[in-house]
């Protein structure tokens, strides 16, 4: 889905709770990809995952048409594997 809007809102660890703003605003690319540019699930200003965010709630605008989607942590440990540094990508392929 190129061109879609994406609302990330995040879901801080063992609080189950959907937590608005969103942290994350963008729009995909011509290959239907968003790319992070570090770790989401690491908290601004903090170094390791321990009790940040553990999920997000990603709401998906296209065409006027909105859907949303959970984005669990699992995700970014699968997306960055043990190369930290690696840009953490969130396709709707």
């Amino acid at each position: 889905m190129a061109g879609a809007l994406l609302k990330s809102y995040p879901v801080e660890g063992y609080s189950y709770k959907v937590t608005p703003p969103p942290l994350y605003e963008g729009e995909t690319s011509g290959e239907g990809i968003f790319r992070f540019q570090s770790n989401p699930f690491i908290k601004p200003g903090q170094s390791d995952i321990g009790s940040n965010i553990f999920n997000y709630y990603v709401e998906i605008e296209y065409d006027g048409v909105k859907t949303y989607r959970w984005m669990p942590i699992q995700d970014a440990e699968l997306g960055y594997g043990t190369n930290r540094g690696d840009a953490f990508v969130f396709s709707l392929g």
